[in-house]
């Protein structure tokens, strides 16, 4: 983890980030999604639970689940495309 936390690259299309990002400076390393690792369809809502509780437990911690205020919380997938076009 890092101050800006983490990212679980679920099921968006990986295509443009291969172009802009060196995952953790390994110039061998291939961008991929969780989707096309398991060779099925997964959503973020899908892996929200399991990531919650994965983390709570190795932080040992207690999560309290707060509302988003507008324009905070998950980018969908049509803001990575926006990114991603520009």
């Amino acid at each position: 983890m890092t101050t800006h936390g983490y990212a679980l690259n679920v099921d968006l299309d990986p295509a443009p980030f291969t172009e802009w990002i060196t995952a953790c400076g390994l110039e061998d390393a291939q961008f991929t999604t969780m989707e096309r690792e398991l060779a099925r369809a997964v959503t973020v809502a899908d892996v929200r639970p399991a990531a919650i509780e994965a983390v709570a437990e190795v932080f040992g911690l207690e999560l309290e689940e707060l509302p988003a205020e507008d324009g905070v919380g998950l980018w969908t997938q049509p803001v990575h495309a926006s990114l991603a076009a520009r």
